[in-house]
């Protein structure tokens, strides 16, 4: 806690009125929490969700999806300031959740800047996973190859042409089957 307030305090927040460090300090509280509600209402209207490195791009519209992917599989985000300005935040953290876990991913390390528009929204987010993390893509194959053969129709429905669908149905979904996967891996 002290931390955080001796950052807030050296990017220019005062105790008197929320900084953009506390707006994201919070905002993760709500990630954390699995409130999409109170997630989202830190974030502007134009709000866009980058994936560094990809097209890959999400807008606010398209977020409470993937937070409920988040909450499905358990998600949980740390993370430490690693620079800042008055209206851009960046961090590098880490992430993990059940659907890593049982993959065999402990947890996979990220950079995330955060830009703010003048009235203490979020306004971008720029996510990046760091160079040498453990590929949850490369993990994931024996997986799909064990449920085409032994759970094919679930498989379809959450995987469908082998694509990830992120909502909290589908996350919850393949925790399950992950499991069932492992228990049957290691017989």
């Amino acid at each position: 806690m002290i931390a955080l307030l001796v950052g807030f305090l050296v990017l220019g927040g005062s105790v008197g009125e929320r900084s953009n460090l506390e707006a994201v300090e919070l905002y993760r509280a709500a990630l954390n929490n699995h409130d999409i509600e109170t997630a989202m209402s830190f974030l502007a209207e134009e709000y866009k969700l980058r994936f560094v490195g990809t097209e890959f791009v999400m807008s606010k519209a398209d977020l409470p999806a993937m937070l409920g992917w988040d909450s499905g599989v358990n998600g949980h985000v740390d993370w430490d300031v690693a620079k800042g300005e008055a209206e851009t935040l960046t961090f590098e953290g880490r992430e993990r959740n059940d659907f890593f876990e049982l993959l065999g991913v402990a947890h996979l390390h990220f950079r995330t800047t955060f830009r703010f528009d003048g009235k203490g929204k979020i306004i971008e987010q720029l996510y990046e996973i760091c160079p040498d993390q453990p590929s949850w893509e490369e993990a994931i194959k024996p997986a799909i190859e064990w449920a085409s053969r032994h759970r094919p129709v679930e498989l379809k429905e959450i995987h469908p042409e082998g694509q990830m669908i992120y909502t909290e149905e589908a996350a919850r979904r393949w925790v399950t089957l992950l499991r069932e996967w492992r228990s049957m891996k290691s017989e």
